[in-house]
């Protein structure tokens, strides 16, 4: 393979194994057969010395030339991704990092950037956290808890209050906190989501869903979280996230849940969630190829796929729109408030689970938007 752009997108686009010449991981592994094409053969006389002569002019099998297969990555924005995560990555000393731009009406990835630190500090493609890294994800995943609240509702989520009191209550023996010392106190719904309080989710999920935990389950299944999204790429590891058959489920598992704890799916699951929304409530499959083969040789164009109905009520949609705008214009986000263009998006911090236990300290951060 000619690869003019290596080792940019390395994990995306895959390597061959220089044993047997087949794809070992990325498009290369998952497009091998297009890609390979097919061996020729012949006959020939060998003759005492070793000089091998075709018999004939004609081959008993031509050789048959691999397809082109044709990816939606944009060279420049998948420049301008990688640039950006290094730069954050080497301030913060992360361990690894993504980085995915996707569009939102065609599903099509234009960037998907992995980093992983090595010793000796260098960051490099060594693993495809995008699509095989599954984490929790922490506050990002309360989106999904507060369209189930507002679908089971249809309350207005700015006239609707909630008391977080001091910032920590208890529940069945755990102790339920947020990030900002002394509490939020008394906040509307819309807040909840905006100051990214894990005591008003757990209260809300307290009044709508401790009763109903599986219409709960229904929604995340309903939003598409639970299963993989098919993007085109081999290996998409599947969403872990439990149910109440599960061994791990237990009488506070429907709070951890529901902000982003005891559970683990991979930053293209949170993306294509939050695409949704941005989509108007219709679901878009991640692409990675849009075409394999030239136009002349009757090629097989990968068209996107969209769900027919929306994954949320249309007035749900329109509320949590403006709920991510108010993430960024004045909740946890201002820091990268604009006054160029308007955002909209969720932080997400979880701390690392190792060896079976949370660590405060050590964290998973993201953002989706």
């Amino acid at each position: 393979r000619y690869r003019p752009f290596a080792p940019m997108a390395e994990r995306t686009i895959g390597r061959l194994d220089p044993k047997t010449d087949k794809g070992l991981y990325g498009i290369e592994a998952s497009f091998e057969e297009q890609l390979f094409g097919k061996k020729g053969a012949e006959w020939r006389e060998v003759l005492p010395n070793g000089t091998k002569i075709p018999i004939g002019d004609v081959m008993d099998a031509r050789p048959i030339p691999g397809a082109d297969v044709y990816t939606t990555l944009d060279i420049n924005l998948q420049d301008i991704a990688e640039t950006a995560l290094k730069k954050s990555l080497t301030t913060y000393q992360a361990e690894s990092g993504c980085a995915i731009v996707m569009e939102v009406v065609t599903g099509e990835i234009r960037a998907m950037v992995n980093l992983s630190q090595l010793p000796g500090g260098q960051y490099v493609e060594t693993f495809n956290h995008a699509v095989q890294g599954r984490t929790d994800p922490g506050s990002t995943f309360k989106l999904a808890t507060m369209m189930a609240v507002l679908d089971e509702t249809r309350q207005d989520p700015d006239n609707v209050w909630v008391d977080t009191k001091n910032g920590a209550v208890w529940f069945k023996g755990a102790k339920i906190e947020d990030a900002k010392n002394g509490g939020l106190g008394r906040i509307t719904v819309s807040q909840v989501l905006e100051k990214s309080s894990n005591v008003g989710i757990h209260l809300l999920m307290q009044r709508h869903f401790y009763q109903q935990p599986d219409k709960y389950l229904s929604y995340l299944e309903r939003f598409r979280l639970t299963s993989r999204t098919g993007i085109q790429l081999k290996d998409e590891a599947a969403p872990n996230i439990p149910n109440r058959r599960s061994k791990t489920w237990s009488k506070t598992s429907l709070t951890y849940i529901s902000y982003g704890y005891e559970q683990q799916i991979t930053p293209l699951q949170t993306l294509a969630l939050y695409n949704a929304v941005a989509n108007d409530g219709y679901w878009v499959r991640p692409t990675i190829v849009r075409q394999v083969g030239s136009e002349s040789s009757n090629a097989l164009v990968y068209k996107p796929f969209t769900t027919d109905t929306r994954i949320s009520s249309p007035e749900t949609i329109k509320l949590v729109q403006k709920m991510l705008q108010g993430v960024v214009e004045r909740g946890t986000a201002t820091n990268i408030r604009s006054r160029h263009y308007t955002l909209a998006g969720k932080t997400g911090t979880a701390q690392k689970l190792i060896k079976g236990k949370y660590y405060k300290g050590r964290y998973y951060t993201s953002f989706a938007g």
